[in-house]
């Protein structure tokens, strides 16, 4: 029996009608710190696949709603990195960081792409989500530690007048940690 763990996925969400810019998130499988010195941090583990998935909800046709959620279109995807410490003190006279980007073969701090992968739709009686999952998952690199900022520019598409699609942008702003795993 494999005591391997899946790859990790992380998951972002946003509410069309959400007056602020915050993205909620968490991974799959879930396992982000309550306490100690990774608590709140995305942690992940090192030279391993990361899936993304986005979702985006709203609400659907009401007598208070004549202009319902029909769906986003993700316009650019892009994570700033902010490299962290990693050693400091008498054995290292000279401070060491982590790599600029915790994605291997990336060797700047900024990295923006087009967002290419499927699209499933959810629907309850007043409420439709769209899951947007990448189509391949990016690859982490070493371990190491960065403040991470995630900024995901969207159309989204509501069905009424015709109208431009509002460009919304949405952001996380978490520290984040790539370690090896665990020996056993």
């Amino acid at each position: 029996m494999s005591d391997t763990k899946p790859a990790p996925t992380l998951y972002m969400s946003f509410d069309a009608d959400q007056i602020g810019g915050r993205l909620f998130w968490h991974t799959w499988p879930d396992d982000r710190a309550v306490t100690g010195t990774l608590a709140g941090t995305l942690a992940l583990p090192a030279n391993a696949p990361l899936s993304l998935v986005v979702s985006g909800g709203g609400a659907v046709a009401s007598s208070a709603n004549p202009e319902p959620f029909v769906g986003f279109d993700i316009k650019e995807f892009c994570v700033v990195s902010r490299p962290q410490i990693v050693a400091r003190g008498p054995s290292h006279p000279v401070l060491q960081y982590a790599a600029p980007s915790p994605f291997a073969g990336h060797d700047t701090a900024c990295r923006s792409f087009r967002w290419e992968g499927g699209s499933q739709d959810e629907r309850t009686d007043d409420y439709l989500n769209v899951v947007k999952t990448l189509a391949k998952p990016l690859e982490l690199g070493a371990a190491g530690s960065w403040a991470l900022s995630i900024l995901v520019t969207v159309a989204i598409y509501r069905k009424g007048p015709a109208q431009q699609a509002p460009i919304r942008v949405f952001a996380i702003d978490v520290e984040a940690e790539l370690s090896a795993p665990a020996a056993r």
